[in-house]
């Protein structure tokens, strides 16, 4: 995702901290995240990595919990990535309320829906000074790319 003129993408990483927090201490909050978080809405790298290996996890109908997924990480050689399992013990530990998972979960999905949006607008902008090809053409995936966005299943739940 490109910074446009040095801005920041609109991110809450407190949010994303909080939301895998939540999880690890309370891990039945998947149930009530997974239907309006989107698995690619956060935007640091190590907390998308984080989330794969606890949704993985649930999906086999195991705990979550920072043994659980720190052991997932290491068997995947992803725990040094995401910053071990200190990294996990602090997300647990300064979690603000873990009952909050959904209220989290939606910052965390919204600022990535605004990300989204601003991929799609450069790639609209893009196609718009790309004047090689039909015009039908490039309307119609310029039309794509935006309705892809705002037509995500997440969104409608969200």
């Amino acid at each position: 995702m490109a910074k446009a003129a040095g801005r920041l993408p609109p991110q809450s990483l407190e949010s994303e901290k909080a939301l895998l927090g939540a999880l690890l201490i309370r891990s039945d909050a998947m149930a009530d995240v997974v239907d309006i978080l989107a698995q690619d809405a956060f935007y640091a790298e190590k907390h998308r990595v984080i989330f794969r290996a606890m949704l993985a996890l649930w999906g086999k109908n195991e705990p979550i919990d920072i043994e659980t997924v720190r052991a997932k990480l290491s068997s995947e050689g992803k725990i040094d990535n995401v910053g071990g399992a200190s990294y996990l013990a602090e997300l647990a530990s300064e979690v603000p309320a873990a009952g909050n998972a959904r209220h989290y979960a939606g910052t965390v999905q919204h600022k990535y829906m605004l990300r989204s949006l601003i991929d799609a607008g450069e790639y609209v902008a893009e196609r718009g000074y790309d004047d090689a090809g039909e015009i039908e053409e490039t309307v119609e995936r310029a039309e794509k790319r935006v309705y892809d966005v705002t037509s995500s299943p997440t969104l409608s739940k969200f």
